[in-house]
């Protein structure tokens, strides 16, 4: 039998995997699959999933903002020109973004 902690992370999984394939919740389905759950627990539920898709939402978006500024970087270069090539080159030149975007890059790694 699951404890509080678990019940509560899987039926988050049931409902995150239920919208990455672009289904409804179904609260009815979510009781049948996890019958013993409270109305406060499925508050409490919608409010982690809830803050999960904010999270989510706003790495799509810091990610959408790079490519958006990688695209700047690469625009009139060469189409086998990669991207460290092209900021290198760039940033050696003193161009701000190509200096921001190496810094970036070199965070991630």
């Amino acid at each position: 039998m699951m404890n509080n902690a678990e019940r509560h992370n899987a039926v988050v999984g049931w409902v995150m995997d239920q919208l990455q394939a672009g289904q409804e919740i179904d609260i009815g389905e979510m009781s049948s699959r996890f019958p013993d759950i409270t109305s406060d627990q499925i508050d409490a539920i919608m409010i982690d999933v809830r803050d999960r898709l904010a999270e989510w939402i706003a790495i799509e978006r810091d990610e959408v903002k790079k490519l958006e500024r990688i695209k700047t970087l690469m625009a009139g270069e060469h189409e086998d020109a990669t991207v460290g090539e092209v900021a290198a080159r760039k940033a050696r030149l003193g161009d701000s973004l190509a200096i921001e975007l190496l810094r970036q890059f070199e965070a991630e790694r």
